[in-house]
């Protein structure tokens, strides 16, 4: 039907308009107090009736309520209390007249207010306060030109305000303080969110071309870009809004610039080239720093804490993260889709999912980071396309409910990791393919490493103190040159196909059982067919071949009567015996040196 004018949509429009020319004359979007207080005042100051919730599929629905439907005289449902157990507060579905709602409170099992494809431009959803609903407090889907304006949106379960492919839509001035989420825009173009304050909330633009974000205030909150093609994303504006009392930093085609001055809230570049960012302070934001469609981007020496993704690249090649504390976040760093990413020197702990999250980003290197305290310390996977030659060396994932988990990335190495204290897995390798596992310490986890569906070459390892040292089920592998220790179960237990163990050291494990390995796999060879030399058991007794637990009923048929490299661990420090032996050295020489010296 053809839009007309609705009066109060007038007001709002020139209301709007006066504000951000103020707002221009002073340089300052609307405060956060004077957004608040002028629209919880009129709330919270109207007298609500209580009343049963509110479902309307036709126009004739309708006529319950005061008004003729028209521009000038729209239906209005205003003033009551809806509180209530059913799935919505208030549904509206198939009209074509126009409609106000305002000044309601709604409390509701599922959606407090649902609209749901209605007639273009003949909503007005105002000065309602939506709280406590089980899932959204405004929900708005299929409703060009709708206009939410001046709601409180709080305590709800997920977003405060939902608008689903409603083209040209206004949400204005409205307050959301909710669990998941503040404002939602999908698929909505040439939509305008302005002058919203959203408190431990976020506004997330999904697909909506052209629309304008400006002007919103954000405590503990941010925004968010969900946009997989970088011409939508260009089209957006957004401006002069607010995060934790400093500028949100929103920036597109930079090219060969520093931003290094620790003014911004939340930072996001988008489709910048050879950018170098450094000393940013980027704390209680959706994002700290969001990297999109870039390229050769150095981000060095930020702290970016209490976030709900500390640094997010995103289709971002070749970019450097290094020397970034990212503690106290959801994620610390994710890479998806950016290839040749290098992640290094980084403390990442304590964050409530992954220190690094990598997705989809072939011949990327993760190299001396420091993960502690997070659910994951490394989470490495793939969704979309097989990948390949990823770097992990050198990093400490200690004390977190699995140390390292590597899915999915075939041709890949990883070495000199330190794994310690995790409550399962130290390292967890699955689903991959030709990879090399090489002198990594996997001490005190439950399983030291578990290496699921994969063919590697496995050496130089140390796992010591586990329950388990390793889980093996993979295929076409060599095991050589570990050291086993002191596990409480079996040092190495193997479920594949055609692996071969040789040159490895038991010491210890499975104290009190009949074997420290166990083999449930086909056609393990327990020993070097070029040298006929086994691997070194502490408790082989000397004499014949050792007898290998599991269903496989194998041996290792020449075992080996002193270990290799590596060395058994010392009950003291490597360092400790390193300074013993140079004292001793010491004394030693000073008698020669003293002799010498009486010579001359």
């Amino acid at each position: 039907m053809k839009r007309r004018s609705y009066n109060l949509r007038i007001l709002i429009g020139g209301l709007l308009g006066i504000v951000i020319v103020l707002s221009g004359i002073n340089n300052q979007p609307i405060t956060t107090a004077e957004t608040t207080t002028n629209s919880f005042d009129i709330q919270t100051s109207f007298s609500f009736t209580p009343h049963a919730p509110i479902s309307i599929s036709s126009d004739s629905d309708l006529e319950a309520f005061p008004g003729t439907g028209t521009d000038e005289d729209p239906y209005i449902i205003e003033g009551y209390n809806i509180t209530t157990t059913s799935d919505e507060g208030i549904y509206v579905t198939g009209t074509t007249k126009y409609l106000v709602i305002q000044n309601c409170y709604v409390n509701a099992k599922g959606d407090g207010i649902r609209i749901y494809y209605i007639a273009d431009g003949t909503l007005v959803i105002s000065n309602n306060i939506c709280s406590n609903n089980g899932r959204y407090g405004i929900l708005v889907i299929g409703t060009p030109n709708a206009t939410i304006v001046n709601n409180t949106c709080i305590n709800n379960d997920n977003n405060g305000i939902v608008l689903s492919g409603s083209i040209s839509s206004l949400i204005i001035n409205n307050t959301c303080k909710n669990y998941r989420g503040g404002v939602d825009i999908v698929d909505s173009p040439l939509s305008i969110v302005s002058n919203n304050t959203c408190i431990n909330d976020y506004i997330d633009v999904v697909g909506s071309d052209y629309s304008v974000i400006t002007n919103n205030n954000f405590t503990t909150g941010g925004l968010s870009l969900y946009v997989d093609m970088l011409p939508s994303i260009l089209t957006l504006t957004i401006e002069d809004n607010i995060v934790n009392g400093k500028s949100l930093g929103y920036f597109t085609n930079l090219d060969s610039v520093t931003i290094d001055e620790p003014i911004y809230g939340q930072l996001i570049l988008v489709n910048c080239n050879d950018v170098s960012i450094s000393n940013q302070q980027l704390f209680n934001t959706t994002r700290g720093l969001s990297l999109l469609n870039c390229s050769n981007i150095i981000a060095i020496n930020n702290l970016l804490d209490f976030n709900g993704l500390g640094i997010h690249l995103f289709h971002t090649l070749n970019s450097i993260i290094k020397n970034n504390t990212c503690n106290f976040n959801g994620i610390g760093v994710e890479a998806e889709n950016s290839i040749g990413s290098r992640i290094q020197d980084n403390t990442l702990c304590d964050n409530y999912h992954f220190g690094v999250q990598l997705i989809d980003s072939d011949n990327s290197t993760l190299s001396d980071n420091v993960c502690y305290r997070n659910r994951v310390g490394f989470v490495l996977k793939t969704f979309a396309k097989s990948c390949s030659n990823l770097t992990v060396i050198n990093n400490i994932c200690n004390s977190n409910s699995f140390g390292f988990n590597h899915l999915d990335y075939s041709n890949s190495v990883v070495a000199n990791n330190t794994c310690n204290n995790n409550l399962y897995y130290g390292i967890l390798i699955d689903a991959t393919q030709d990879n090399l596992v090489k002198n990594n310490t996997c001490m005190n986890n439950d399983v030291g490493m578990y290496l699921g569906s994969t063919s590697s070459i496995v050496k130089e390892n140390i796992c010591k103190g586990n329950n388990v040292g390793i889980s093996f089920s993979g295929d076409d592998s060599i095991h050589s040159y570990n050291l086993f220790q002191e596990n409480v179960g079996y040092g190495l237990i193997i479920y594949g196909e055609n692996n071969i163990i040789h040159h490895n050291a038991f010491v210890d494990n499975n104290l009190g059982g009949t074997s420290q390995a166990c083999d449930n796999g086909t056609n393990s060879i327990w020993y070097d067919e070029a040298t006929s030399e086994g691997n070194f058991w502490s408790d082989y007794s000397g004499v014949g071949p050792y007898l290998i637990d599991g269903s496989a009923g194998v041996y290792d048929l020449y075992p080996l009567n002193e270990p290799v490299i590596p060395p058994i661990i010392s009950e003291f420090p490597n360092l400790v015996n390193l300074l013993f032996i140079l004292l001793l050295f010491c004394l030693a020489i000073i008698p020669l040196t003293y002799s010498n010296a009486s010579k001359k």
